[in-house]
């Protein structure tokens, strides 16, 4: 029985080969145990965005599991990056066809897949504009790198070269576990789950609970992560992802005119239906 089958099934054209996954890498496409087939990364860059540098929040109101922004100065729950941020020069200068070097960080690890775009700042900054100057990476492994340079260690990057992914990176951090999944509560039960909101008077996870899918879901396989072609190269492991940034090297186009422009990142998650971004400013010579 399909655990989602009020949902399409998402075209054969856009998914990524098997070793692309960040995690059920040997489950049949389209199978019950293909639980996340229906996430941003199977197709990236194809599902839709409140906004090409993101939304406070991730969402207009408040909601369950990280739907939440702390209001500040600069932005409240629900503001658009690209209308609410004003341009803010970084002094960053990348001279045409040169190699230059990007670095994020993440707290968790939803998997998946990610790319740097450009827009020029003069134009309307929306995902038109910056699906039109994807940046090339040039790497073939990244760095992690520590406040502590002795501790930095290099790890096997992987490019998808192919399909509807062409020009992503793949997340390097794998995800052995047998996965995270969500179901619905029917009352007069609650979700168990302990977050802001999900008690009293809100039991806002009630519609979205989450669970282990292989508890929840039984006679589902475990997330079958290839560790021999996808090994995680964290050396610490667990919360030591805090401790460093990625860092990976990209080519600075030759045929784009000079002039500033927005450097955008979007990360399209695969073991949640998340999409992360962010943009900053930089100047072209």
């Amino acid at each position: 029985m399909d655990h989602c089958p009020h949902l399409p099934k998402p075209p054969a054209e856009l998914t990524l080969e098997p070793q692309y996954r960040t995690t059920n890498q040997q489950t049949e496409f389209g199978s019950i145990e293909d639980f996340y087939r229906f996430n941003p990364w199977r197709a990236p860059g194809q599902a839709p965005v409140f906004d090409p540098c993101g939304m406070a929040g991730g969402a207009p109101v408040r909601g369950f599991n990280a739907a939440e922004y702390n209001e500040t100065l600069y932005a409240k729950q629900g503001d658009l990056g690209s209308k609410v941020l004003k341009p803010r020069p970084s002094g960053t200068v990348w001279p045409r066809g040169e190699l230059v070097r990007v670095r994020w960080q993440q707290s968790a690890n939803h998997g998946g897949g990610y790319i740097y775009r450009l827009c020029p700042s003069n134009e309307t900054l929306s995902e038109a504009c910056f699906a039109q100057t994807p940046l090339e990476f040039a790497n073939d492994v990244h760095w992690l790198r520590y406040a502590d340079a002795s501790k930095d260690v290099a790890s096997k990057a992987a490019g998808v070269k192919s399909g509807g992914g062409k020009g992503w990176m793949r997340w390097p951090f794998p995800n052995y576990a047998g996965g995270q999944c969500n179901y619905v509560v029917q009352p007069p039960d609650h979700c168990q789950y302990d977050c802001p909101g999900c008690k009293a008077p809100l039991f806002s996870a009630d519609s979205a609970c989450p669970c282990d899918c292989e508890k929840q879901y039984p006679g589902l396989p475990p997330g079958n992560t290839d560790r021999i072609s996808f090994p995680d190269p964290n050396p610490h492991g667990g919360d030591a992802y805090h401790d460093f940034s990625v860092e990976d090297t990209l080519r600075v186009p030759t045929h784009i005119p000079a002039g500033d422009y927005v450097l955008g990142w979007r990360w399209d998650a695969e073991m949640t239906s998340q999409i992360w971004q962010s943009c900053s400013d930089l100047t072209i010579i």
